[in-house]
């Protein structure tokens, strides 16, 4: 379960973040341990790929804040309109 948990976060990051801030899978076997347990970065992959397999390869997940800031960003927010305690568009 270990391997399937590093995985998801694994993919999660490939698909948020740019590629030079995910640490290579090497580090990521270390930094978990998983390389003691003997996995191999051929085995991660294939942890990622199963991830990936029963996602059916859909990563597209829209987070309401990514809604908010397409709104925003087609001008369709009103000056009272608030997000977390905040107003969405300076006074």
């Amino acid at each position: 379960w270990q391997l399937l948990a590093t995985a998801c976060i694994s993919v999660a990051a490939k698909y948020e973040e740019a590629e030079e801030h995910c640490p290579p899978i090497p580090d990521l076997l270390h930094l978990t341990k998983l390389s003691m347990a003997g996995h191999t970065s051929l085995s991660f992959r294939e942890g990622e790929l199963e991830v990936l397999r029963y996602l059916g390869w859909k990563l597209r997940a829209v987070p309401p804040v990514h809604v908010v800031g397409y709104f925003l960003a087609k001008g369709v927010a009103f000056e009272d309109d608030n997000w977390q305690g905040g107003s969405l568009i300076e006074k």
